[in-house]
């Protein structure tokens, strides 16, 4: 594993978690895949042994998860000349969270561990760093992604989370659940939760509409608009031109300037 791909954070869209046709092995191949890319790079190409190594499956459950993303339409696999494929995972908009990269290559954690900590924040408040979750709930939603996960088993993973220091949790009682914030331990990253506007599903042309340049004949985007302005700014700024001028006027005739000068009508007049 290389030392870049242990630092930063891994945004992982809530439509990949709550996505009904994909197994756990599907969903963990498309967050392996998305860890190891970036903006510039939106692909990468690595043999299924290197993938499997990664993802920490075997080649038969990676392969199937592949064919689960493909099928999905959240993954393009691209046919090359060398040994190994090219793997574009597609970035669903919405609601997205920030995973550690140290988390996803920690290999003291199992898959569920870590498969328990992204779906614990999944639905963290925005501006907020703890969520409340009862374990009985978290362990329906972990079984419907892994059959026979019982609630021992969550209270298990949330522990050794809990010592590996990569989450906190606060007591709770039987009226309010148990507090679990995520440990700031790397630092804070841009925005925990945030939206995306980026649209993954692929046109006809089987390109992404999102990554398609912005043309000089296209509309600008409304972020670009210039606000109108008004009179009064506009002669602020033209008298405050004539001023500048009328004193490097001055300097270039080697004058002293005035510490009060004429006011601008007079100038205009003269």
């Amino acid at each position: 594993m290389d030392r870049k791909s242990k630092n930063g954070w891994t945004k992982i869209p809530a439509a990949i978690l709550d996505c009904s046709g994909l197994s756990w092995k599907g969903e963990w191949v498309w967050i392996v895949l998305a860890w190891h890319t970036r903006p510039d790079r939106p692909a990468c190409w690595p043999s299924l042994q290197t993938l499997s190594q990664w993802a920490g499956l075997s080649e038969w459950a990676v392969r199937q998860g592949l064919e689960e993303l493909e099928r999905a339409r959240l993954l393009v696999i691209e046919s090359s000349s060398y040994r190994s494929k090219f793997y574009r995972p597609l970035i669903p908009p919405g609601r997205w969270i920030a995973i550690p990269n140290t988390l996803l290559a920690d290999e003291v954690l199992s898959v569920e561990d870590k498969l328990v900590y992204i779906h614990l924040f999944k639905d963290l408040p925005r501006r907020k760093r703890l969520v409340s979750r009862r374990q009985t709930e978290l362990a329906e939603e972990m079984s419907r992604l892994i059959p026979g996960f019982t609630r021992r088993r969550v209270q298990l993973a949330l522990e050794r989370l809990e010592d590996s220091h990569y989450i906190t949790s606060t007591w709770g009682d039987r009226r309010k659940p148990k507090g679990y914030s995520p440990c700031p331990f790397l630092g804070e990253p841009p925005q925990l939760v945030g939206d995306d506007v980026q649209q993954a599903v692929p046109d006809q042309n089987g390109k992404n509409p999102a990554s398609r340049p912005h043309l000089s004949h296209d509309p600008p985007p409304r972020s670009h608009a210039v606000a109108p302005r008004s009179d009064a700014d506009f002669h602020h700024k033209i008298e405050g031109a004539v001023c500048n001028s009328v004193q490097q006027d001055i300097a270039d005739q080697n004058c002293e300037i005035p510490a009060s000068g004429p006011p601008l009508s007079q100038l205009r007049s003269s």
